[in-house]
C-alpha cells in the first residue's frame, strides 16, 4: 500500500488504527442503544476516536478502560448538548448540567444492571417469572400468590428460590 506523500504509518498511527477496529462495533452497537439516531451515534463516536487520536491516551495496556469511559463521558455530553434524556424520567431523576460525571456514571451502572436483570427475568418460564413479579417486585405474599395458582405456599417458594438461583448464575456469568 503506498502512501500520497511518502507518509509512512508510524507506531502510534498502527496502534491506533488496531484500536479503532477492534473497538469500532462495540462502541456503535453500545451507543446505538442509547441514541435513537445514527448519525448523532457516527457525531459521538467520531468525537471519541479524534479525542483518543488529539490525546494520543491508547496504549496496550489502558486501551479497553480508557475507551469504555471516554465513551460514557461523551455519551453524558451529547445528552447534555441536545437536552434529551437518556432514561424514563420515571425511573432516574434527571440529568442536569451541573451533575457531576461520577453521579451519571453510578446511575448509567444502575440502568445497565436493570436492564440485564430485565433480560434474565424474561428468560424464566412463565410461571416462575409471574410469581417472581408478583412476590418480588409487586409485594404480594406467596400466601397470597399460592391462592391465586392454586398450589401450596412450599411451592411458590420453591418457584422463587429457583427463579433467584438462577437469576444468580446469570449474573455471575457476566
Amino acid at each position: 500500500m503506498s502512501f500520497p506523500y511518502n507518509y509512512k504509518k508510524n507506531n502510534k498511527d498502527n496502534l491506533y488504527e488496531s484500536f479503532f477496529y477492534r473497538y469500532y462495533y462495540l462502541v456503535f452497537s453500545f451507543l446505538s442503544q442509547k441514541i435513537g439516531n445514527r448519525d448523532d451515534v457516527l457525531d459521538v463516536m467520531q468525537d471519541i476516536f479524534t479525542h483518543l487520536w488529539d490525546k494520543q491516551l491508547l496504549t496496550s495496556e489502558n486501551s479497553e478502560a480508557i475507551i469504555f469511559n471516554l465513551t460514557k463521558q461523551k455519551l453524558a455530553l451529547y445528552y447534555r448538548r441536545n437536552k434529551k434524556q437518556p432514561y424514563d424520567l420515571d425511573i432516574l431523576p434527571e440529568i442536569s448540567d451541573d451533575s457531576s460525571f461520577e453521579e451519571f456514571d453510578e446511575r448509567f451502572e444502575r440502568e445497565m444492571a436493570m436492564e440485564k436483570l430485565q433480560q434474565d427475568i424474561e428468560l424464566l418460564p412463565e410461571l416462575r417469572r409471574e410469581i417472581l413479579i408478583l412476590n418480588k417486585f409487586e409485594g404480594v405474599s406467596q400466601q397470597e400468590i399460592a391462592e391465586r395458582y392454586d398450589m401450596s405456599r412450599s411451592a411458590v417458594e420453591n418457584q422463587i428460590s429457583k427463579a433467584i438461583i438462577f437469576l444468580k448464575k446469570r449474573l455471575f456469568r457476566s
